[in-house]
């Protein structure tokens, strides 16, 4: 059996965003399918690369400009991707 390497649990949350590369002005449109307090999991419609730095672009506050880090990409189809996104810690 594969052993859980999650630290928080995940949630549900069905949610139309936008994300923004680092070094880009480009809006790439995703679904959120479950979030945590670590990071989501989302449905894109364009690839990402591993490793790329993404700023969350939503309606919802908690999310809204939340910055992270694409962990995995999963293709699903030809046109939609299963994506990670960790967190990178709030600096204020």
């Amino acid at each position: 059996m594969r052993q859980e390497r999650r630290k928080s649990q995940r949630m549900f949350y069905f949610s139309q965003v936008s994300l923004v590369t680092k070094n880009s002005n480009e809006e790439l449109k995703a679904i959120t399918l479950n979030i945590s307090d670590g990071g989501l999991c989302l449905y894109s419609y364009s690839p990402l690369e591993r490793e790329v730095e993404v700023e969350v672009r939503s309606r919802e506050p908690s999310l809204n400009k939340r910055t992270g880090v694409v962990r995995w990409v999963q293709r699903l189809t030809n046109e939609v991707y299963k994506v990670g996104l960790m967190y990178k810690p709030c600096t204020t």
